[in-house]
């Protein structure tokens, strides 16, 4: 239950009476004499009337009206009274002046306003009532959380299994070659070396394996780091008589000791003096 207020006032004329049906209880406070007095002399009276609602009245079905006075006022002398008179909500009740002056009532409503009662079993259904809309909201809850937790899980699965059938997929890099490396050359020229060191000549070629030499016609070199097959095969077409291959044959010196980084050189050199004197023996 709430309760406001507001400001409740009269003006009662010399000689008038004036009905008053109060929206709420009513109280008033105070009744003086305006500003403007008609006679500064003469006295102002002012009553008030209403009906008698006693129990006993009410059982005779007399509506007695009964009158009181609310005080007399007199320029210099009394001109306000203050009071403390409560009138109940839609009674009727007259207010009469008597006298030359003007009179103001002045007082305040009371509005109360009155909150529905609730019973016992509707407050025990309202309580049922929140218990299951919170027992609702928590279930609704926990399934979305279990719903994102499956798709946060299922999003990392299906994040991986993308990774591996791309790693399966991409193309593989094609493998080097290590017989054409210098290293590998090097370590072939030395086992060459220790298996045959007579018949091994720095000034040729290493081959990437023993293989037997066809009839009618030069063996073609595996190529080498070093363009071994092209300067191979321009000396040879050079030299494609056995004749005119002994000499340089024989010329070529014969170095026992093992391969090294250096035969690379040797072997460049080697080639470029005998294209001269091919050239010089033609001329």
């Amino acid at each position: 239950m709430t309760t406001s207020i507001s400001v409740w006032r009269l003006v009662l004329q010399p000689g008038s009476t004036t009905l008053v049906i109060p929206p709420a209880d009513l109280k008033i406070t105070n009744i003086a004499l305006g500003k403007n007095v008609a006679d500064e002399s003469a006295r102002t009276t002012i009553e008030l009337s209403f009906h008698n609602l006693a129990a006993k009245a009410a059982m005779d079905g007399s509506h007695e009206r009964i009158t009181t006075t609310l005080g007399t006022l007199i320029y210099h002398k009394a001109e306000q009274h203050s009071l403390d008179l409560a009138l109940d909500v839609s009674q009727s009740y007259w207010f009469t002046s008597f006298g030359p002056n003007v009179v103001y009532i002045t007082g305040y409503l009371v509005y109360v306003h009155r909150t529905p009662q609730v019973s016992s079993s509707d407050a025990v259904s309202d309580l049922l009532d929140l218990n299951d809309d919170k027992r609702d909201s928590q279930a609704e809850s926990s399934k979305t959380a279990k719903m994102n937790e499956t798709s946060d899980s299922k999003g990392v699965s299906g994040y991986l299994s993308d990774l591996t059938k791309m790693s399966s997929s991409s193309p593989s890099l094609p493998k080097k070659n290590s017989s054409s490396s210098p290293i590998v050359q090097q370590s072939l020229k030395r086992k060459l070396f220790a298996e045959d060191p007579d018949s091994y000549n720095p000034g040729v070629a290493t081959p990437a394996a023993k293989r037997p030499r066809r009839e009618g016609g030069p063996q073609a070199e595996p190529s080498s780091s070093h363009g071994y097959q092209e300067r191979q095969t321009r000396s040879r077409s050079q030299l494609s008589s056995p004749a005119k291959a002994s000499p340089l044959n024989k010329r070529a010196p014969k170095r026992q000791h093992p391969p090294s980084d250096d035969d690379d050189d040797y072997d460049d050199e080697a080639s470029r003096k005998s294209k001269g004197k091919g050239k010089a023996k033609q001329k």
